[in-house]
This record gives structure tokens, C-alpha cells and sequence, in this order.
């Protein structure tokens, strides 16, 4: 029997999905007081949803005794309204599987070669073990075309996805998304901004990657404009995010050959504190782990993106061309 090609596409994302899900749900009944990144949103969806203030029942020593207080704006509450009517639990599998399929369906058509070591790599273990948002937006980098409109749900990461886009239409779509968001945050509680804001001040300071050990070399990302892989390295260079193994997630669309994949993934496993694995090390401070993931992750991968379409030596090019017949 012929299978339809729609079928076969998304036969495989779907699979995986539901097997992110099942890992999900594992992980939560053996350690069911673990707290994911995922449950503030769905805390303040839910204080949305019974006119809350979600600022005020998230944080240390609050309601929902997170270690951190909220530091997303309303928009991302909003962008996930519809999970706040599901208990926590359901919630989590249900964002982590459609996270991950459109994630695989968003980078399959790259090949095997070069999906297989991003999966196998700290940032996609860290973020699926989080059930964090860098899962769907680095899909929205693989599929800006159909996918840009989640840009406005997590702006720290957000404007990678911008900067990703190939067309106005793309970068359009996200920003009229962004104001929809915008507008059904404030008809809901529209005094949240100065709370956001305040909200934001208690909460760690966190610098962008270009302020790091090597970080103005982001910048040089700059030289290559015209490739959407560079601008999305410098959208991501230049805004505040968390040193978290998962926001470098969308650093392994960047590669084009299972070398250059296979090189991020090997990296991202051996930036370890003296020979430590880091989940045998929760001890470590956010400026070691920023660092680990900056010179593991952001600068070889501004490495590839400025050695596209260097020339390379003649010796080179006659090992990569075929032989002459006869």
C-alpha cells in the first residue's frame, strides 16, 4: 500500500512527539515535586483565567514557590491560555509533544545527519527535561515561513526567530501576532506592565551572550546580513537570556553537514567543571554554566557561520572534486 506523502511527513514528528510526552509523563511520576519552566506559564494562565495577578503568586516564598518570580510578560500567559483549563500534569504532556513534533517536522527535511546529533545534545535534553519554549521557537527558526508567528511568545529568544525570517510577510506576521497578544493581555489585566516591570527587578540579572568571555566576536555575525542563520546568531547574541543549556537549542540549525552538527553536540557534552558532568554538578554558579555554553556552543558556531563561502586552498578543492574519467 502507497502511503500518501503527508502521512509519511508527519509520521515520524508524531511518533516522537508522543514519545516526549510518555518521557514527560515518566519523569513526573519519578520525581513528581520536580517544578519545570513550563508551570509558571500555566500558573499565570490560570491567574488570568480567575483574574489574578500572576506576579504575585509566583516567586520565593509565594503560592507557587517558584525560585525565580516571573520574569515573562503576560503575552506568554496568554499564548498558552487554552493549556491553564488543563491540570498541570496533562498540561505538561500535551506542550511537550506538540513542541517536539513540530520541532521534527520543522528540521526532518535537513536529514539525518544533521537532526540525530541535535537530539542527542545537551540543549535538546535540557530542554525537553525543562519543557521549555526553546523547543517550539527553534522550530519557528526551521520554519520561519510557517512558524514565525510564535516569535512574540518569548522575546529573549523571540528575535532569533526575526531574525531567521526570508520575507516581510514572515516578520509581519510575527509582529501582528505580537500586538494581538498585546492586546488580549491588557483586556485581561491591564495594569500588568508596571507589575512585569517590577517583576523583572527582583528577578536575576541575566546578560546577553555578547556580553560574555568572547562575546563581542558575536557581533562579527553581522558581517554575513544576508544569511538568515547569521542575523538569527546575532538576534540571539544581543538579547538578555538565561545561561540555561536549552536557550542554545536553535544554535544547532546553524550547521549545515553532520560534522559541523556532530561538533555542537560533541561540545555541548564535554564543557563539564573539571572533568564533571553537569547534572552531577548542580553546584555550579550561572557565570560557569554561561561560559560552558559560549565557548562550546555560540563561538563555534559563529565559526561556521563566517567560513561560508571562504575560498578554500587548491589543495582543497581537488581533494573534494571527483576524479577525471579515463
Amino acid at each position: 500500500m502507497t502511503v500518501p506523502p503527508v502521512i509519511r511527513r508527519w509520521l515520524g514528528p508524531i511518533c516522537g512527539g508522543l514519545l516526549a510526552a510518555w518521557y514527560t509523563h515518566a519523569y513526573m511520576n519519578w520525581n513528581p515535586q520536580a517544578i519545570k519552566d513550563f508551570d509558571q506559564n500555566w500558573v499565570a494562565a490560570r491567574a488570568l483565567l480567575t483574574f489574578q495577578n500572576p506576579y504575585a503568586l509566583i516567586g520565593p516564598g509565594r503560592l507557587f514557590p517558584s525560585a525565580f518570580p516571573l520574569a515573562y510578560p503576560i503575552t506568554t500567559a496568554v499564548a498558552v491560555l487554552p493549556l491553564g483549563l488543563l491540570p498541570l500534569g496533562v498540561a505538561r504532556l500535551v506542550f511537550a509533544g506538540i513542541s517536539v513534533t513540530l520541532l521534527l517536522w520543522a528540521v526532518g527535511p535537513r536529514g539525518w545527519r544533521i537532526v540525530v546529533p541535535m537530539l542527542l545534545s545537551r540543549p535538546f535534553m535540557n530542554a525537553l527535561w525543562n519543557v521549555q519554549w526553546s523547543l517550539l521557537l527553534t522550530a519557528a527558526m526551521a520554519r520561519p515561513d510557517v512558524l514565525s508567528w510564535l516569535a512574540p511568545v518569548k522575546p529573549s529568544i523571540g528575535l532569533g526567530v526575526l531574525g531567521a525570517c526570508t520575507t516581510r510577510r514572515q516578520v509581519a506576521t510575527a509582529l501582528a501576532v505580537g500586538l494581538l497578544l498585546l492586546l488580549v493581555s491588557l483586556a485581561l489585566r491591564p495594569t500588568w506592565v508596571p507589575e512585569w516591570i517590577a517583576s523583572v527587578r527582583q528577578s536575576p540579572a541575566f546578560p546577553p551572550p555578547m556580553t560574555r568571555l568572547g562575546g563581542p566576536l558575536l557581533l562579527l555575525a553581522g558581517l554575513r546580513w544576508r544569511d538568515p542563520d547569521a542575523r538569527m546568531l546575532l538576534g540571539l547574541s544581543i538579547m538578555p537570556q538565561t545561561p540555561g543549556w536549552y536557550e542554545a537549542l536553535p544554535l544547532f540549525l546553524i550547521p549545515r553537514t553532520w560534522v559541523g552538527s556532530a561538533v555542537l553536540m560533541v561540545g555541548s557534552h564535554l564543557a563539564f567543571q573539571q572533568g564533571v558532568p553537569t547534572w552531577l554538578a548542580p553546584s555550579w554558579s550561572v557565570e560557569e554554566r554561561a561560559i560552558a555554553v559560549q565557548l562550546s556552543l555560540y563561538l563555534p558556531a559563529l565559526v561556521m557561520v563566517l567560513s561560508r563561502g571562504v575560498e578554500w586552498p587548491a589543495w582543497r578543492r581537488r581533494l573534494k572534486s571527483p576524479p577525471a574519467a579515463g
